[in-house]
């Protein structure tokens, strides 16, 4: 039997901030969808919220693609980014559509070519 050894390394650290305590947090990226040859996917990077991030696989080329909601909710705590909380996505005829809340008009319909404008 052949021992084939991968390796896993990190692509980017996101969120480096910590709490506190001196625990990170983390961006947790989710709805993780490929289109036109990169990585889509929804992160909270502890300055916009969870928002639209695309990936190719390079920490240089893993950024915010837009944030959708650049609003900010008073907390308890201190004040936090609302995020627009990308999710739904689906390839459409050469398009990504997704549902995400601007702040202003609630969960809606959402379409992007792959780029920021």
């Amino acid at each position: 039997m052949e021992n084939n050894t991968a390796r896993v390394v990190l692509v980017k650290d996101i969120n480096p901030n910590f709490n506190n305590y001196g625990y990170g947090y983390n961006s947790d990226p989710s709805n993780l969808t490929e289109f036109e040859g990169k990585l889509f996917f929804t992160a909270d990077d502890g300055e916009n919220g969870r928002e639209l991030w695309v990936s190719d696989g390079t920490a240089e080329g893993t950024q915010l693609l837009v944030d959708i909601d650049p609003s900010v909710n008073e907390g308890y705590y201190g004040d936090y980014p609302s995020g627009s909380y990308p999710s739904g996505f689906s390839e459409f005829e050469g398009k990504l559509f997704f549902s995400a809340d601007d702040g202003e008009n609630g969960r809606e319909l959402w379409v992007s070519d792959g780029t920021a404008e």
